[in-house]
């Protein structure tokens, strides 16, 4: 089946299976050949659409792919911002199968979260992450910081970049500039300076405008000190 897969011969692949369903049967401990199966599906034609039909037989006869395909779906869901497909799916892997989410996989689910304005979703999938072993990385990090700046949560962008600091995770400098932008406006000059250390700390181009924007906004909010 993997030759298939690097072919990306779909035919060949359905033959394959169904040779394999005659000869052994539906078993669930054969998911890696049903996660190279629908992954191979996937990269067809029809791509994803002709891989879920064949995931709906297989789930219906309580088998189910490996990890592989799952990302495949996710991926897919991001694309659409589907968020209750992926949720679907994302049940069913934690549900019915014994896979681990990697980091990616919960990014993708956080991102989603965020675009639809689900945040206690999304932090409800960074509070249990570390739980199925996957750990937060500055991809996590800094989809929740954008969407707490964003949406100009500021209580819970502090702590989100605080934890992301001391985690040794790196905020992404156009997070960084839409920071210090949204603390100075909303009056919180001591955070603003917080995120400007951190700025000038880790990146090295494209700092002009911000500092601009930094000593006209401690001026503002009567830092002059600061500001010189």
């Amino acid at each position: 089946m993997e030759g298939l897969e690097s072919d990306g011969n779909v035919v060949g692949a359905k033959e394959n299976f169904y040779d394999m369903i005659f000869e052994i049967g539906w078993d669930p401990a054969n998911f890696p050949a049903y996660d190279l199966f629908l992954c191979t599906l996937a990269k067809g034609s029809d791509g994803i659409h002709e891989a879920l039909k064949y995931f709906d037989l297989l789930r219906d006869r309580g088998c189910y792919p490996g990890i592989r395909f799952f990302g495949i779906v996710l991926d897919e869901c991001v694309r659409f911002n589907d968020i209750r497909r992926a949720e679907f799916f994302w049940e069913i892997m934690l549900g019915k199968t014994k896979l681990q989410p990697t980091t990616t996989m919960y990014n993708s689910m956080i991102s989603m979260y965020c675009y639809h304005g689900d945040i206690d979703a999304a932090m409800n999938m960074l509070d249990g992450m570390v739980c199925k072993g996957a750990f937060p990385n500055s991809p996590t990090y800094n989809l929740l910081f954008k969407f707490f700046i964003k949406g100009k949560k500021l209580g819970e962008a502090s702590e989100m970049f605080t934890e992301m600091v001391s985690n040794g995770c790196v905020p992404d400098q156009l997070n960084c500039d839409a920071a210090v932008r949204v603390y100075l406006d909303n009056g919180d000059p001591v955070m603003a300076i917080k995120v400007w250390k951190c700025l000038v700390d880790n990146y090295r181009e494209d700092l002009e405008g911000t500092a601009n924007l930094l000593v006209v906004g401690l001026r503002d909010n009567d830092r002059v000190l600061d500001a010189v």
